[in-house]
């Protein structure tokens, strides 16, 4: 993603968090390999969509492994944490 490039993801645990269907990149339901091929096949088929489906996951990813988001939100949780002792 951060190569600018979608992904082709399982919706299974936290994979649609990061992989946002038709967003950022492409959900298959586990184990549907036909689905996976129908999916394969659509950004084979289709570099505009590769380019859109890139882009977005770019500036997903980047949000998601953001420093300073990071840092403000352990300012919100550490004082609580501190509360129990």
């Amino acid at each position: 993603m951060m190569m600018k490039k979608p992904v082709i993801g399982a919706n299974i645990g936290a994979i649609p968090e990061t992989v946002i269907h038709n967003k950022t990149g492409l959900l298959f339901n586990m184990g549907d390999s036909e689905m996976l091929s129908t999916q394969i096949n659509t950004l084979y088929q289709n570099q505009q969509l590769i380019s859109k489906l890139g882009e977005n996951a770019f500036v997903h990813v980047q949000q998601l492994t953001n420093p300073e988001k990071h840092y403000k939100n352990l300012q919100k949780i550490i004082p609580s944490l501190n509360k129990n002792d």
